[in-house]
């Protein structure tokens, strides 16, 4: 059976963990489903049901999006970088001279490397829109503490313990300075009517 929905089917319900034997922290309530009997036997989920993410995840992923765009440029860059190096030599034969054998296969590679460096361009627009966003979002923060490691993480991509030895603060520490600056994070106005239809 395959998952067709997008949220809850609003036929599952949450359940004691380890009222059930064997049952997860939620089941499917629908008696009626093939996957009930699995579902307490195994604790697994209901294909039906899709996780609603909370306001805190919605930040985070929020936060996290400068990084996937600059992750897709590189991504991008390496590929072009490998086209045109194939390219090269499919051009260039050992004799050192153009054959036009290869030209069908030029062709391809430079439609190609059209097509990715247009994409290129479009996802360099949209890493400088979405830094903007996001540092005006993290610079609205009061405290500098809680800046600094929004910055640093979702920016910069740098990882806890290089946070912590950049600000010289234990981790612990700068989890908790983590955890308050999500707190008092806001989103934008798009962000927080997702979260309100998530609810």
């Amino acid at each position: 059976m395959e998952k067709k929905q997008k949220e809850c089917c609003g036929r599952c319900e949450y359940i004691i963990p380890g009222e059930i034997p064997g049952a997860s922290k939620w089941m499917c309530n629908n008696g009626e489903s093939e996957f009930f009997e699995e579902a307490v036997q195994w604790g697994d989920y209901c294909p039906y049901y899709v996780h609603k993410p909370n306001e805190t995840e919605l930040k985070k992923e929020y936060l996290q999006s400068y990084r996937n765009h600059v992750r897709r440029i590189r991504r991008i860059e390496a590929e072009l970088e490998e086209i045109r190096a194939m390219r090269g030599s499919i051009a260039i034969n050992y004799d050192g001279m153009p054959h036009g054998s290869g030209q069908g296969d030029l062709s391809s590679y430079a439609a190609r490397l059209d097509m990715l460096e247009e994409t290129l361009v479009k996802e360099r627009y949209y890493r400088m829109k979405a830094y903007k966003d996001i540092t005006d979002q993290i610079n609205a923060i009061k405290s500098e503490h809680e800046k600094d490691v929004l910055f640093y993480r979702y920016i910069k991509g740098m990882e806890w313990y290089e946070i912590a030895e950049k600000m010289e603060y234990s981790e612990r520490q700068i989890f908790r300075i983590h955890g308050r600056a999500i707190k008092n994070f806001i989103l934008p106005p798009q962000k927080i009517k997702d979260v309100s239809e998530c609810q």
